[in-house]
């Protein structure tokens, strides 16, 4: 149980850092990074998505 709680909040961290990545490379216009923290944001909303469904699934196989 601590080894995926440990999991969701490293995840959930990364997702806020690269939000806040986002956010400010948005402000200075570079295209280049901005491809570049738009690709590093989605990358990790789409593990958010696999690793709940992973939990989900393992929760469902326990009952």
């Amino acid at each position: 149980m601590t080894k995926k709680l440990i999991t969701n909040v490293g995840i959930n961290v990364m997702l806020f850092l690269s939000f806040i990545l986002l956010m400010k490379v948005y402000d200075t216009g570079n295209a280049a990074q901005l491809i570049a923290a738009f690709l590093g944001f989605i990358m990790f909303v789409v593990l958010k998505i696999v690793y709940i469904r992973k939990v989900r699934r393992m929760q469902k196989e326990e009952k």
